[in-house]
């Protein structure tokens, strides 16, 4: 995979963020979502509650809060 292809995905992820924003009342909602759906995408090789909420959301803040 080449860094011409990786540069197309994140175009085409902007695309989608744009699509997936009114599905939202609010904007924070909106960027909490993307950035879970970033957390999804990534490279972290398990994918559990616990290790997405460790994640920063766009605005710097944890994406999922810790319940327990």
């Amino acid at each position: 995979m080449d860094a011409t292809t990786v540069a197309k995905w994140e175009g085409r992820f902007e695309q989608l963020a744009d699509r997936m924003e009114p599905c939202f009342r609010r904007q924070d909602l909106s960027r909490q979502a993307i950035g879970y759906v970033q957390g999804l995408l990534g490279r972290i090789e398990r994918k559990n509650s616990w290790q997405m909420s460790d994640l920063p959301s766009l605005d710097g803040r944890v994406s999922v809060p810790h319940r327990g």
